[in-house]
C-alpha cells in the first residue's frame, strides 16, 4: 500500500490515477496476470478500506488498484477488451480497468513504458533480457547525481536489475571502463549497522502489513526467524496494534 500525503506530486504517468490511498501489486514474469488476479487485487482494496479503524478512515473514493507487470497475458487483455473493461491510456504501456470494480484500476506493461524516465522499470525483467541501452541510460543518470539519496535511489535499482540479470551486468563490467568503475561505486557495502538497519526495517514493514490485515501473524513471523507470540509482542511494544487482540495504542 503506498499512502500519498496531499500535496505530493509524482512526476511519472505510471502514478497520475494515485489518490490517498494505492493498492499496488508487482507480477513477477513467471506469475499469472489473469481475472483471478484481477478480482484478488480488488479483494484486497475492500479488505484494506474494511479492515480500517475507523469509519471513513480509508474512504473507498480514495483508493486506487495498480498492477505492474514486464509483458501482458494476451488472453487476459482479450477477454477484458471484448468485454468492453480495458482502456489503452495514451501513454503507451498503461491499461486502465473499468466495469469491474468502482476503484480506479490500471495495469502497467513496465516493458512498453517509453522514455529514459521508465529506463529502471523496463529494466527489472530477469533471465539477462534487460535492454543494455537502458542499463547505459541508468549509469550516466548515477554520474549525474549530486544529491546521495538520489545516488542511493540508482544504486538500489542497479542492484535489483543485477540480480535478475547477472550475465548482462557482467558483460557491461567487461567491456566498458566507465560502467565498471561506477558499478563498483554503486556497489552496497554493507557493514553491520547496515545490516540490522535493513533488519528493522523490515520488520516493522511486516508489522504495518499484520496491523492492516494484509499479512498473517504467522506468516509475518516466519519472515523474520520468529515465534508468532515473539513477534506479535514485539509489535505491541513498538505501538502497533495486533488484529484480533484487545486496543492497544497504535503507531
Amino acid at each position: 500500500v503506498w499512502l500519498q500525503e496531499e500535496g505530493t506530486y509524482l512526476p511519472k504517468e505510471i502514478y497520475r490515477i494515485f489518490l490517498k490511498f494505492n493498492i499496488i501489486e508487482y507480477k513477477n514474469p513467471h506469475d499469472q496476470l489473469n481475472q483471478r488476479v484481477l478480482h484478488k487485487a480488488i479483494g484486497y482494496a475492500h479488505l484494506y478500506a474494511a479492515l480500517a479503524e475507523y469509519e471513513n478512515e480509508r474512504p473507498v473514493n480514495q483508493i486506487t488498484i495498480s498492477i505492474f507487470r514486464a509483458s501482458k497475458n494476451p488472453e487476459l487483455f482479450r477477454q477484458l477488451e471484448d468485454a468492453g473493461q480495458l482502456t489503452a491510456d495514451e501513454v503507451r504501456g498503461i491499461y486502465h480497468v473499468t466495469g469491474m470494480t468502482e476503484f480506479p484500476m490500471q495495469i502497467v506493461i513496465m516493458t512498453e513504458l517509453m522514455g529514459g524516465e521508465y529506463a529502471g522499470e523496463r529494466a527489472l525483467v530477469d533471465n539477462n533480457r534487460a535492454n543494455v541501452e537502458d542499463i547505459y541510460y541508468l549509469l550516466e543518470c548515477a554520474e549525474k547525481a549530486t544529491d546521495m539519496s538520489e545516488k542511493e535511489h540508482y544504486r538500489i535499482i542497479l542492484d535489483l536489475i543485477e540480480s535478475k540479470n547477472p550475465e548482462t551486468m557482467e558483460k557491461i563490467r567487461r567491456d566498458n571502463d566507465m560502467a565498471r568503475s561506477w558499478l563498483e561505486i554503486l556497489k552496497p557495502d554493507l557493514t553491520e549497522r547496515d545490516k540490522e538497519r535493513d533488519k528493522e526495517r523490515d520488520k516493522n514493514n511486516l508489522f504495518i502489513y499484520v496491523q492492516d490485515g494484509m499479512m498473517p501473524v504467522g506468516y509475518a513471523a516466519s519472515r523474520m526467524n520468529m515465534s508468532a507470540e515473539k513477534f506479535a509482542q514485539e509489535m505491541k511494544d513498538a505501538g502497533y496494534k495486533v488484529p484480533g487482540e484487545g486496543a492497544s495504542s497504535q503507531k
